[in-house]
């Protein structure tokens, strides 16, 4: 399998014949979130807020970087 953005900017898991759009806690395991990370009850407005996210192990790559350089 494989996952792939369609045009309407939304996550798919393809595998073989069939295509379905990732879930909310798919789409929060991939940024690397845990599963207890708090998000809006809404999956568009969860979806959107993890769509717009920096995964936390970038994040923390770059303070690290940052406070390095200082």
């Amino acid at each position: 399998g494989t996952i792939t953005a369609s045009g309407d900017c939304h996550w798919n898991l393809v595998s073989g014949d069939m295509m379905r759009p990732l879930n909310v806690l798919e789409l929060r395991r991939a940024m690397g979130f845990p599963d207890d990370y708090v998000l809006p009850e809404s999956k568009s407005a969860a979806t959107q807020l993890l769509g717009d996210a920096v995964s936390p192990v970038c994040g923390e790559a770059v303070i690290r970087a940052a406070l390095e350089a200082a």
